[in-house]
């Protein structure tokens, strides 16, 4: 350029997708629009969008047992069918065209992964790549990575109470998912109305847990496994409420059979059952 030095100009990456994921009953979907397709590179001049890839965890990945330090493993891979670059698998099997409520975005594509153990957080990616620059043995980048924590679980229940449960039933202290101290300990109500106040009490009728349940605003929050091991912005089913086995005394509960009731803030319907609790 006139001054001795060589300079490289490489092409920009792309801008991420708009995307949203939604945990489901022993599934999560990841949605996301199509904006990016359209993108020209300032440097090339040209659109040169080429695919999407989708990452995902193994359940048990936020506290270790993954086994690995990078935890995201490559779940799919998409790309364009109409060049020579990658699978030319297309994305007719993604095309799913819809909106949510209170979200401005249009989206486009969809993904579903299933076969997913319902009360265990997992996290799932999503990034677009480019085509990279071929004259100049440039591969394709790929954009940041869109990255959202969910826990699949029952979605919320309207209208009726009959499937209300807990799980697991019986919960065996140092369960898979519970952390290492006496406070990282959880179990699930499942099944719930959207809004729904739940009380637990001993076989003697002693009442010694209560809380509410609102599905559109409950992530888990209040208990210390989502404080120490979630980010705060994890997404839940609604229809599922965990509990961390803490007594409104601060005690943590001992072995024992243990009634509770649910009721549908909504609608007035009461649903009793029983846990039991083996340490």
């Amino acid at each position: 350029d006139g001054d001795g030095h060589t300079r490289y100009i490489f092409p920009t990456i792309l801008p991420p997708p708009k995307a949203r994921v939604v945990p489901g009953n022993r599934q999560a979907t990841i949605y996301w629009d199509n904006s990016v397709e359209s993108v020209v590179d300032p440097i090339l001049n040209r659109k040169d969008f080429e695919g999407y890839r989708i990452y995902g965890t193994k359940s048990g990945y936020d506290f270790g047992l993954a086994g690995s330090s990078d935890a995201y493993i490559l779940l799919a891979d998409f790309d364009r069918a109409d060049d020579s670059i990658g699978y030319n698998n297309g994305f007719a099997p993604l095309r799913f065209d819809t909106t949510f409520a209170g979200d401005t975005v249009h989206y486009t594509y969809r993904y579903v992964i299933s076969n997913l153990l319902n009360g265990w957080q997992y996290s799932f990616g999503l990034e677009a790549y480019d085509q990279g620059d071929p004259k100049n043995n440039l591969p394709g980048q790929p954009s940041l990575r869109v990255i959202q924590d969910v826990i699949p679980g029952a979605p919320p229940v309207s209208g009726g109470i009959g499937g209300i449960g807990v799980y697991p039933n019986p919960y065996y202290v140092h369960a898979l998912w519970d952390g290492a101290r006496e406070r990282e300990r959880k179990l699930y109500f499942t099944n719930l109305p959207p809004n729904s106040e739940i009380r637990i009490y001993t076989l003697a009728g002693d009442l010694i847990a209560s809380f509410e349940h609102h599905a559109s605003t409950y992530n888990g929050a209040g208990i210390q496994w989502f404080s120490k091991y979630a980010d705060g912005t994890q997404k839940m089913s609604g229809g599922e409420h965990a509990w961390d086995l803490v007594t409104k005394g601060d005690q943590a509960i001992a072995t024992g059979l243990y009634l509770f009731t649910v009721k549908d803030i909504d609608t007035g319907g009461i649903k009793r059952g029983k846990f039991g609790v083996i340490k």
